[in-house]
């Protein structure tokens, strides 16, 4: 029986260098993802306006949704402001455009994205400070950006 005293794999000629890097970094990701995943505190369902029982869910620590899931982990208590027409979400905070023509956000703030007068971060939706829309102004569309919000 002959003894192997050093090993060196050999690729096959259909095995190219690029998948082996793809598959290492789908690997890693998907590493990084389950750690980083906080554990499950409470989820909600808040109405829409327009629509049957969807789910939606404010902004939390965790990195989209679970596999197989339609949730995403929050923290905090849930609540119910407005029926929302819309809801749009940016990197890291979120907003709304309540059926009351008010607009909602949270998240973090650290450059005062959720317009609410402060930069301290909301776990639970904020009503958009008053002096941030114009008076007699009616609210259409919403959307969120890297650090920033439209309306």
């Amino acid at each position: 029986m002959n003894k192997i005293s050093s090993y060196r794999p050999h690729w096959s000629n259909r095995i190219k260098h690029h998948h082996i890097k793809w598959s290492a970094l789908l690997v890693l990701s998907a590493l990084i993802i389950t750690s980083l995943t906080p554990l499950l505190k409470t989820t909600f369902t808040p109405k829409l306006a327009n629509a049957a029982t969807p789910t939606i869910t404010r902004l939390s620590q965790t990195i989209g949704l679970p596999a197989g899931g339609d949730k995403v982990t929050i923290y905090g208590s849930g609540f119910e402001l407005a029926e929302f027409n819309q809801i749009s979400a940016g990197d890291s905070h979120t907003c709304a455009l309540g059926s009351n023509n008010q607009a909602y956000c949270w998240g973090y703030n650290y450059d005062g994205q959720l317009g609410n007068g402060n930069t301290t971060q909301q776990t639970t939706p904020v009503a958009v400070s008053q002096g941030e829309i114009p008076a007699g102004v009616h609210l259409t569309q919403i959307s969120t950006g890297s650090k920033h919000t439209c309306a």
